[in-house]
């Protein structure tokens, strides 16, 4: 949008007329385009306000995948923790078992 206006204003320091004539099509485009129904996004502040808030969810949605994939990784040690300390128990009862045996 600021780029638009920037080559307007160089546009219309250069050529009036031309100017003129390309803000009348513009304005007729808009026109048109809202007698058919469509959005037009031309208010700078709703722009500002959309890319905000945009980022705002960006931003949250990064920080909740982040604390999912720490819990994902929490519960991968646990279940992993958990399975040496079994495989450590089973080791050791047989060991017992031969102990006793001999």
């Amino acid at each position: 949008l600021k780029n638009k206006a920037e080559k307007f204003e160089k546009l219309k320091k250069e050529d009036p007329d031309k100017a003129a004539k390309l803000r009348e099509n513009e304005a007729w485009s808009k026109a048109l385009q809202k007698a058919q129904g469509k959005k037009i996004k031309d208010d700078p502040k709703l722009l500002k306000k959309t890319i905000k808030n945009i980022n705002f969810k960006k931003k949250s949605s990064e920080k909740t995948w982040k604390e999912r994939i720490k819990a994902v990784d929490k519960a991968q040690a646990e279940r992993q923790q958990k399975r040496t300390a079994n495989i450590q128990t089973r080791i050791d009862a047989k060991k017992n078992k031969k102990r006793k045996k001999s």
